[in-house]
């Protein structure tokens, strides 16, 4: 089994941050995303179980499914971000202390919108699973 991220339009991880950044930083311009970018080359599940079949697995299944990973707060959901998916990393390594804060400020915001006042806010991804047998 192996997971690959689905549509790059259903990350709403991806969303949410450039969101923030296109609000509070003045000038800024997400990475480019044509050609889609690496995370995200088996996005359609045809290409994705292509490729498992051509690494040798058989009888090739994929799942395309949500995942719903629920963050406590803005500042958590940044700190999970722009630590462990490489397109965070690459469009908020250069921001000052004052723009990261400002960019949490919004974040915050468009969180507590969208819980209610609720404690934590649920983010959806898409994903593909891929199983195969060798």
């Amino acid at each position: 089994m192996i997971a690959t991220f689905g549509a790059l339009q259903k990350a709403e991880f991806l969303a949410l941050l450039v969101g923030a950044l296109k609000a509070s930083v003045p000038g800024f311009t997400p990475s480019p995303m044509d050609p889609p970018p690496l995370p995200f080359q088996l996005a359609d599940p045809a290409r994705f179980g292509e490729h498992l079949a051509d690494a040798g697995l058989t009888d090739v299944v994929v799942y395309t499914i949500t995942e719903e990973m629920i963050h406590a707060s803005a500042d958590r959901f940044w700190d999970v971000v722009t630590s462990s998916h490489p397109i965070a990393v690459q469009m908020t390594r250069d921001l000052t202390d004052e723009q990261r804060t400002e960019a949490k400020q919004v974040l915050d915001g468009i969180f507590r919108e969208r819980s209610g006042g609720a404690p934590d806010v649920v983010v959806h991804t898409e994903m593909n699973i891929g199983i195969g047998t060798v």
